[in-house]
Parts: C-alpha cells; structure tokens; sequence
C-alpha cells in the first residue's frame, strides 16, 4: 500500500508539472431567478452572473450565448443543420411552435451597457463592457430575459404536458489559452462553458414535479405556486424538467466517506421498463468512479425524457434519457449518459470542436459495459433473433462506411461531421482509438492514464494535446504516431482478411 501510494504520488506530481504551466481559466458564478408560465409556455426571469478575470488579458468585451433564438425562424444556423440533415419539421414550424429569448437589458456593475448582434449568428451577441476588464478583476452583469419555450425539436422546449428546459439562459461564451469560443446552437453538435457556481429559484405552478440540476436546498409553496432553491457548486451549466405526472425513485450511496443523493424521475407509463432505474444509476456511478476517479458533487439526478426522443442529453449532475425497448436498452442509456457526468461534465473539453475527448472516451468505456452485459446474459432468455443479431452493430456500420471511403478524421468539429458519421466517427472509431490505445501501451498503463488525466483535468478545459501529455508521461512513450491517427481517414490498422463461414438465419443453434 505505502509503495502504490507513493508511486501515485509521484504520477500526480510529475503530470502536473508537465500540464499545468501557466493554466487559467475564467470563472462566472450565476443567480438566476425564473418564473415557468405554463399558459404561454414561457419563462420570466432575471440572470445575474459575476465574471471573474482571470486572464492575463484585458477584456474590453464578453461574447453571450442566446441559445432560445437559434428557434427563432428558420434562418439560424440549427435551422440550417436541420435541413442539411434531412429534417423539416423545424423549417416548416408553425410560430406557436418556435421559441425566442428577449426582453434583454443588460447592466455591468449597475451602469447600462450595450450589446451588438453577431453578423453570422443570431443567437449569439457581443456585450461591450463600459470599462475594460484587467486581470485579476471581476464584473457584476444583470439582466432580465423572457424565454418563449418551442416544442421539443432538439433538447429545449415542451411537449406532452412537459418541460425541459436547457441551454435558455444568457450564458458567456468560453474564453481560455487559444481565444474566445462563441458558438451557434446545434442539434448535432454540443457545448462548451465556463466553470462556476450556480444559485437558481425556480417558480411554477404547485401541480408540477421538478427535476434540476444540483441540490434542492428550500422550498415554498404560496398561491397555488411553488418556489424551489438549488445550488450548484464548480460546474458549467444548469438543466431543469417538469412534469405533472413525474414518479420519484430516492436513493443514496456513500463513497469515500462522502454521501451522493440519487434520484430517478419517470412517467408512469414507463413504470415496468424503470424498475430497476436506481440499480442501473448506482452502477454507472460507482463504474465511473472506480476506472477514473470519485464522482465529486452530492446528488446525481436521471430523468425520462418528456419529448420521447431517443437515446439522452447530458447536464451536470442531471441527465434526460429515453430508452424505448426493453430494460436493457435502458441500462445501457443510463450507463451511458451518467458517464458524461465525467466526459463533458468534470473533464469539460471543446466538446463542439473535439466531440471524440467526450462521446469517444464515455464510448470506450461503454463498450466495457457492453461486454459484461454480453457475458452475463443468459443465451437461452434470448430471443431467436438477438442471438443472430451481430453483438456491435455500431462497429458493422463503421466497417461499411470505411470500405466505401466515406468515412472522415476523428479529430473533427462536431459540425463538419456528415450525419452518420457523427456517430460513427466521434463514438464509435474514436472508441476504437482508444481501445487501440489501450492495447499499445497495456490495460494497467492505460488505466493509469485515465486516473492520471482525471485527476490532472478534472473541472479544467482539456485540449487533444493535454490527453497525449498525460498518456506520454504515465506510458514514458512517444505516442505522437498513435495521436496522429485521429487526423487521418481510413482504418486504424490494417484490416485482417477473414475466411468466410457461412451461416443461415433459420439455423436454430
């Protein structure tokens, strides 16, 4: 025990020296205040966020995230995605449908300040500071904001006498080592923003459940409304979900000496396929917590999705999640998205300019969940056809899309990826990079590394070449020939010619 943990130390010792040269990064700390009007599928608020420099630069301006108005009309950039995706529904939305934030009148330290509209984006602005910003300092901006909620055509919106409200309050786009990080909503495409420490009361009527992001801490209930109070520490974004018909699950388990709540929030009509929900929750938190490091906030909240879209988006702490099927599709979404509480929760990369350092590494470890999964469930309560099933059909997908030449590089923005190969590419191939990278420098090593860059990154904004500094130190090899891979097209290694055995699809063995 003494050899192992002075070895760890050494680890942590040697990588922080290496990665940590002169880091920085901003923080923005919010008080939101904000009103659900179920009549107008709306919200009323106020958003107050202290911006602290901790740049070596001078700020003269803040670029802010509109994230509501990319479902302003059908000429934002998501509209645009939408349609280049095969996707009309947006396009041709009736206006009821569509959703807007505005009412906006921003001040810095209690003086007015203006705003200017992005030439290319219209739910993205520039907020022009009234003094520059130094190193080391800190602003107060405020402002009131009205969201008209759309119906669900991504993650936001109503549906189905629910809510989810996501990415719908005005949020400062990331600044760090290589600049500022504006960016459009996308569907196909997922965020990156600052670390700090969330205050948010919510007000709605009494009859809805809510589900939210960190830790309820009050609530009120008056005139038929309800106020809830949650705090959220050292994280980069806040969700919360509403329903009149919610079933709560409440559970808890302890780790390290520190106590997690666990809460599962489902409709009733998909009581029998969430039987088993918290089961699945725990798993995923203590899979993740033993291959990379503790989870590290106090309750960890999982969600059925309102809108019954498949598979899951992820928040810190929370996760909204469809499974249609059976229960151990539903195991595999929960273990899936509860592992982005890791990969873009705690570990928060440029997940629109490098989505393989997310949907690629929770992938990987999917995959080895996959395989016990595989190996525990009996054959014979299988039906006829899952056993001729192939056991991954994402890597048959891939398989094709590489022998036909369409695939592109890993190590591309989430925007520039084709539609089937966002999923193919940045979870799937980059699931096998990292496999490959595991069976280069053995599983020991390999899971050193994940520890290592954990520990290292954790509530930090990684880059690709933070990961290969970390996997060159902990492996004391030259990796730079495996990193390169994640540019090029094609197959990883050279693919073995197989001999061809036939089978029959009635064969009853």
């Amino acid at each position: 025990m003494k050899k192992a943990f002075v070895a760890t130390f050494m680890v942590m010792w040697s990588v922080n020296c290496i990665c940590q040269t002169n880091y920085w990064q901003q923080q923005v700390d919010y008080r939101i205040n904000v009103e659900l009007i179920d009549s107008l599928h709306s919200l009323n608020g106020t958003c107050t966020f202290d911006y602290h420099n901790n740049a070596p630069d001078t700020l003269t301006y803040i670029w802010i995230h509109l994230w509501p108005n990319a479902y302003k009309n059908d000429k934002t950039t998501f509209s645009d995605q939408l349609l280049k995706n095969g996707r009309t529904d947006f396009y041709f939305a009736d206006d009821k449908n569509r959703g807007y934030i505005n009412r906006l009148k921003f001040t810095v330290n209690n003086e007015n300040a203006q705003i200017t509209d992005d030439a290319a984006h219209q739910d993205i602005v520039k907020l022009m500071l009234p003094k520059p910003l130094l190193p080391g300092q800190t602003v107060t901006v405020s402002t009131p904001f009205y969201v008209k909620l759309p119906a669900i055509y991504s993650r936001a919106g109503f549906a189905n006498g629910g809510y989810q409200i996501t990415q719908w309050y005005p949020k400062p786009a990331v600044y760090d080592r290589k600049g500022w990080h504006p960016m459009p909503y996308l569907d196909q495409g997922e965020f990156y923003s600052e670390f700090g420490n969330f205050n948010v009361r919510i007000t709605a009527p009494d009859a809805f459940v809510i589900a939210a992001s960190g830790k309820e801490i009050a609530k009120q209930i008056t005139d038929n409304k309800q106020t809830l109070s949650f705090e959220l520490m050292n994280a980069h974004d806040f969700a919360w979900f509403a329903h009149k018909d919610f079933l709560v699950k409440k559970d808890s388990i302890t780790m390290n000496g520190e106590t997690i709540q666990l809460l599962n929030y489902y409709l009733p009509a998909h009581a029998d396929n969430w039987k088993n929900s918290m089961a699945f929750t725990k798993n995923a938190v203590e899979s993740k917590s033993n291959s990379l490091g503790n989870y590290p906030y106090n309750v960890l909240t999982v969600v059925d999705d309102v809108g019954n879209n498949p598979g899951g988006m992820e928040y810190p702490t929370i996760t909204v999640l469809s499974a249609s099927g059976d229960e151990n599709n539903l195991e595999y979404v929960i273990f899936h998205e509860v592992g982005h509480n890791w990969f873009y929760g705690i570990l928060a990369s440029n997940e629109r300019a490098f989505p393989w350092m997310d949907e690629g590494m929770n992938t990987y470890y999917d995959g080895k969940m996959k395989t016990v999964l595989a190996d525990t469930t009996n054959a014979a309560n299988k039906s006829f056809y899952q056993r001729k099933m192939p056991r991954n059909t994402a890597g048959l997908m891939l398989s094709s899309v590489l022998k036909l030449k369409t695939d592109q590089p890993i190590d591309g923005n989430a925007s520039a990826f084709s539609s089937i190969n966002y999923g193919l590419i940045a979870y799937e191939k980059a699931a096998q990079w990292m496999n490959a990278l595991e069976k280069k420098v053995g599983t020991t090593t390999f899971e050193n590394i994940m520890k290592a860059y954990f520990a290292e990154w954790k509530f930090k904004h990684p880059y690709p070449e933070d990961f290969k500094a970390v996997a060159e130190q902990i492996s004391k090899t030259d990796l730079t020939s495996h990193f390169n891979l994640l540019q090029r097209n094609g197959y990883l290694t050279t693919p073995e010619r197989k001999k061809i055995k036939p089978t029959f699809l009635f064969n009853l063995s």
